[in-house]
């Protein structure tokens, strides 16, 4: 019984030198994490072109890229929210309007001109 206090005394006390761990760095404004990406969708068009959407954490807002058909990826951060309630991801050319539960949205270039692009059914 003696041995078994004075082990989980030694337990105890080695347990409570640990808990000194190295500090984290810290990270600058300028360093925008990206966490938590979400799976890769893809939406098509009335017209045919498909649409490969991904959101994803930007530090502490949400983005999302955007690749149409076989065009370079574009990278649209959170911008606002439309008349319809929808989050509007921009980076001042183009504009993203999600749609309801995210199975679609709209693609808007800087005038206004929109296409719509749906899931396939």
């Amino acid at each position: 019984m003696k041995n078994l206090i004075l082990s989980l005394g030694v337990l105890s006390l080695i347990l409570s030198c640990n808990k000194n761990e190295a500090p984290s760095e810290l990270k600058t404004d300028s360093e925008a994490e990206i966490s938590n990406i979400q799976e890769t969708s893809t939406f098509y068009s009335s017209k045919g072109d498909s649409l490969q959407v991904t959101y994803f954490a930007l530090g502490e807002e949400v983005a999302v890229k955007v690749k149409k058909n076989s065009e370079p990826e574009i990278t649209l951060e959170a911008e606002t929210i439309s008349s319809s309630g929808n989050p509007v991801f921009s980076n001042g050319e183009l504009n993203w309007e999600m749609g309801e539960g995210a199975r679609g949205g709209r693609l808007l270039d800087k005038q206004g001109n929109g296409i719509a692009y749906e899931e396939r059914k």
